[in-house]
């Protein structure tokens, strides 16, 4: 199973790095984004209006624990203006649509129990299993002097997922650069930094990996290159930029009130994958319910609010269209 769905990997940055008094800008790109998300897909989600898939730039800020990212583009289903809100000490995270007054909320430990729990009704078995790091030449970028790391994992991974079985090899390889200009845990508190999302499912592998991978330090250049069964499936980069040290209001890490809180997020869309009574090609009863009040509703609304609907409800196939490609 790759270790970051494309679609998730910016929530996943933005839940690791809290900081006290801390603001920066970054970008994420993915290239070769077909491998991905089909080019129908792309095209179908072009015309809803919804934003790239393989691009976003955004905003940070954090201090005493609590974070909030800002989407400064359009990113699939979240506009520009749309911002997380996270607390490490809570360990709750929040999307924030003020376009509509919204929000999602997640529970960081729940998410990680879904997570489980998919991999069991997915039945892994992980063979294989590799990891090596070295030590890249140091470099300045964006006026930053970097320490780097290449951090290359390997796998066999043998799935049943929707009533397909699976068999796959995975390789990742990431050209990790880091900054020591900050102190890392003073400014991030006690957070584990060891193995920056490098996690596969396994835990005993896990354990090896953060082992060898050691302390990374505030990441300002990640580059991360996939391989699926030998094919080359495209790389993502992050970079972080524009970083000061400086006080912040605490106004910025609070949900703002009269939002209304939304069941709509990532965590719905893992849990139904994880709900082994979910068939590939049909629906389980809960969802057939769902969609039935669904349609009921969208007969009292007026047409503009029936092409919203419309919109949201073929984003969401979209992103687990995108999820069940990826996740081997």
């Amino acid at each position: 199973m790759k270790k970051i769905f494309i679609v998730l990997a910016l929530f996943s940055f933005s839940l690791f790095f809290f900081a006290q008094g801390i603001k920066y800008k970054g970008e994420i790109k993915m290239e070769a984004p077909e491998s991905q998300i089909s080019k129908e897909d792309a095209a179908q989600a072009k015309q809803m209006g919804l934003g790239p898939f393989d691009k976003v730039e955004f905003e940070a800020m954090a201090q005493g624990g609590k974070y909030k990212m800002v989407y400064l583009t359009d990113f699939i289903v979240f506009k520009k203006g749309t911002y997380v809100l996270g607390d490490a000490n809570t360990k709750i995270a929040y999307f924030v649509f003020p376009d509509t007054q919204s929000y999602w909320e997640m529970n960081i430990d729940d998410m990680g129990k879904a997570g489980q729990s998919l991999q069991k009704t997915m039945k892994m078995k992980y063979t294989n299993e590799s990891v090596s790091v070295s030590t890249l030449p140091p470099k300045v970028i964006n006026a930053l002097p970097c320490t780097g790391k290449r951090i290359e994992i390997s796998y066999d991974v043998e799935s049943s997922i929707l009533g397909m079985k699976t068999k796959s090899h995975t390789k990742q390889v990431t050209y990790y650069y880091s900054t020591t200009a900050y102190d890392v845990l003073a400014l991030f508190g006690g957070h584990n930094w060891h193995n920056q999302g490098f996690s596969i499912g396994d835990p005993v592998f896990d354990k090896e990996i953060e082992a060898k991978i050691g302390f990374l330090g505030f990441p300002v250049q990640v580059i991360t290159e996939n391989w699926n069964d030998g094919k080359y499936q495209g790389k993502s980069i992050l970079t972080t930029k524009d970083v000061q040290l400086t006080a912040i209001s605490p106004s910025n890490f609070v949900l703002p009130s009269g939002y209304k809180k939304e069941d709509a997020g990532f965590s719905s869309i893992i849990k139904q994958m994880a709900n082994p009574e979910n068939k590939q090609g049909e629906d389980s009863s809960a969802q057939k319910e769902e969609q039935k009040e669904e349609e009921e509703k969208a007969e009292k609304e007026d047409d503009s609010n029936k092409t919203n609907d419309a919109v949201v409800k073929e984003g969401k196939k979209i992103l687990k269209k995108v999820i069940k490609k990826i996740v081997k």
